[in-house]
């Protein structure tokens, strides 16, 4: 039997493996794949990991938190591929902001895809500066901070 581990470190554990693997994902992205296939790319390198790295960490929270929430893991998949659609959406990826109304809005600022995109094309397209986009990212870091509370809380609802 393995030795019961906190919460906390349960969670910064389970955040790290998975930051890995998206940090590999990428590094390729931004050095191969823009190269391969020709994509302008007039941000800077360090911006685009500024961007990614709050994103990253909330999503891997939300994911850690929303996974505790069923009985198996495997069923948290389908709940959040029932809901990819409308979060595609409120991220503005595919609609532009002003088309939605104010209310779906703010609701979809609490996923972390909304604040990431706004923040990717201003960096990736115009060429951003941070404090161009400190809006989104400071949404980023306060869903990190929310997600994280929640995950932690959730590996300790998982423990018991």
């Amino acid at each position: 039997r393995y030795p019961s581990r906190s919460p906390l470190a349960i969670t910064i554990g389970r955040t790290l493996a998975y930051l890995a693997i998206y940090a590999l994902t990428l590094g390729f992205m931004l050095t191969v794949h823009y190269s391969l296939f020709d994509y302008p790319m007039r941000g800077v390198w360090w911006r685009c990991v500024a961007v990614v790295a709050p994103y990253l960490l909330a999503a891997i929270l939300l994911a850690q938190a929303v996974g505790s929430l069923f009985r198996h893991r495997e069923s948290s998949l389908l709940w959040l591929l029932w809901l990819s659609i409308p979060f595609l959406l409120v991220s503005g990826a595919s609609l532009p902001r002003q088309a939605f109304p104010e209310w779906l809005y703010i609701i979809g600022k609490a996923v972390p895809s909304s604040s990431a995109v706004e923040a990717w094309i201003a960096v990736q397209s115009r060429g951003a500066s941070l404090a161009d986009i400190a809006s989104e990212l400071t949404t980023l870091w306060v869903l990190v901070a929310i997600y994280g509370v929640a995950a932690v809380v959730a590996n300790r609802r998982r423990q018991n």
